[in-house]
């Protein structure tokens, strides 16, 4: 989930050009990547199986600290430092929704 709001914000706050929105974009891809290739799994794991409605809470939570953070602060670097929180909740929790919904539904229903 990215907010429409985001490049104004980075526009106005930090003189964000084209370079600057393609290294913040290229930053969002590589955390989204490790987090659902690596984070995911160890937190998941770690968890167990009754403990992924705390996980699913834990990011949640994250995402709405990290974002309130990210849109108040005059710091770039912390800005990138909650990006790096936000990206890695959101990769965790839709992995952690992906996984369940692949194990609720049919396997006859599934990919349709």
């Amino acid at each position: 989930i990215f907010n429409t709001i985001w490049p104004a914000s980075l526009k106005a706050r930090f003189q964000f050009g084209p370079s600057d929105h393609a290294r913040f974009m290229s930053f969002i891809g590589i955390t989204y990547a490790i987090s659902q290739g690596f984070v995911a799994k160890r937190m998941i794991n770690a968890l167990g199986a009754n403990g992924k409605v705390y996980g699913i809470m834990i990011c949640c939570t994250m995402l709405g600290i990290g974002r309130y953070i990210a849109f108040h602060t005059d710091n770039l670097l912390v800005v990138y430092a909650s990006f790096l929180f936000i990206i890695n909740a959101l990769g965790v929790l839709n992995t952690v929704i992906t996984a369940d919904t692949g194990s609720i539904a049919p396997s006859n229903e599934i990919g349709k």
